[in-house]
């Protein structure tokens, strides 16, 4: 009987010491060979600091014949005049019978045997770089074949990156547009307010306007934006005639989730929200910015004048859709710009949610350096 549980704890403590190696093991990374991403029935891994790829995928894609002995668990890479030898839980590596020691000797890892990508690599003769960035190994045959371009990150830092990578990149924020890239570090909600407007009438009513899109990928039943005015230096202020401050500023919808690819005739663009909109170009699939120019000296009936510019794929992603206008809320002279401290939304699915003091985007472009 105790010789039973002392096999049972043995077997439990291997199987828990397996387990938690390969859950510390994975890591999302990507392996590129000459700009072409590589794909591994099993993801490559970092194990103590070194990525580890399928042995037989990355012997290959580099050229080179793999043979496995099973009895010794020993690998053969064979390419022109080049031969490689490793074995399983060793952390010898010869090269044409040179030895040296790899920090992390080659495994398996649910039956499939992984070898250290950078030693295989650089035996072959090959160049490789770490881009810890976005966790990529870059593999080259020849370095000065690279194509480099310039992406700015999420700090507005301007950074040489290899042409093949730049998606990778993107999916962290970063642009070829700085202002763009620093705005990328800011959270986007399912709700996204591009700016609030005020405009006082003859008797000191107060009206508000917001520009914003749906975020989300569902239906907005109804939104609430909570809004509080506040005066020159700061303070808020009540209406005279309520003497309510905040105001709960209701629209009904349906508000549809934001998609650029089919916004409609007058959405907004982030660099101005009034007198600008954006159209799809049929023939090119292009998007351009058009901006009229002096419109309030048009007659009604006369076609005002335009500039037209298209846009960047970055600055496309910028579009405000969606605009809710409200008649006078407020009286009272002194308001100067009102402060949105909380959206409720209630989507046509029967969820909710509550946004708290969402950013404005506007001013998150302005501070960016727009």
């Amino acid at each position: 009987m105790k010789k039973k549980l002392i096999s049972l704890l043995f077997i439990t403590l291997i199987t828990v010491g397996v387990f938690s190696y390969n859950i510390l093991a994975q890591e999302n990374v990507s392996v590129y060979i000459n700009g072409t991403k590589i794909l591994f029935d099993v993801d490559p891994q970092i194990i103590n600091g070194r990525t580890m790829v399928p042995m037989r995928t990355i012997f290959e894609k580099l050229g080179a014949k793999v043979d496995w002995e099973q009895n010794t668990q020993t690998i053969t890479g064979t390419k022109e005049d080049t031969i490689i030898i490793m074995q399983i839980d060793n952390n010898e590596l010869k090269v044409n019978n040179k030895t040296t020691i790899l920090d992390v000797a080659p495994t398996i890892i649910n039956s499939r045997t992984l070898v250290p990508v950078r030693a295989v690599a650089e035996s072959l003769g090959v160049d490789v770089i770490w881009n810890g960035d976005i966790q990529v190994v870059s593999i080259h045959e020849n370095k000065s074949n690279i194509e480099y371009v310039q992406l700015y990150d999420t700090n507005g830092i301007q950074n040489n990156v290899e042409k093949s990578l730049v998606k990778e990149y993107e999916s962290l924020g970063w642009s070829d547009n700085a202002t763009v890239a620093i705005a990328n570090a800011v959270p986007k909600q399912n709700v996204m307010v591009f700016e609030k407007y005020l405009e006082m009438n003859s008797v000191d009513g107060v009206s508000a306007e917001i520009i914003w899109r749906n975020n989300s990928n569902k239906t907005i039943k109804y939104i609430y934006f909570y809004a509080v005015p506040y005066n020159a230096v700061g303070d808020p202020v009540a209406c005279e005639v309520t003497g309510m401050v905040e105001r709960k500023l209701s629209s009904t919808g349906p508000h549809y989730a934001f998609d650029k690819n089919n916004l409609g005739r007058y959405p907004y663009f982030y660099n101005e929200g009034d007198r600008q909109f954006v159209e799809t170009d049929k023939a090119t699939g292009k998007h351009y910015l058009i901006t009229s120019i002096a419109w309030d000296d048009f007659e009604p009936w006369e076609e005002p004048v335009y500039n037209k510019r298209y846009l960047t794929k970055d600055e496309y992603d910028y579009i405000f859709d969606i605009k809710c206008e409200w008649d006078p809320i407020w009286y009272n002279s002194t308001i100067k710009d009102i402060a949105i401290t909380k959206i409720e939304v209630q989507y046509m699915d029967g969820t909710s949610e509550i946004i708290e003091n969402p950013p404005i985007w506007r001013d998150v472009f302005i501070n960016a350096g727009l």
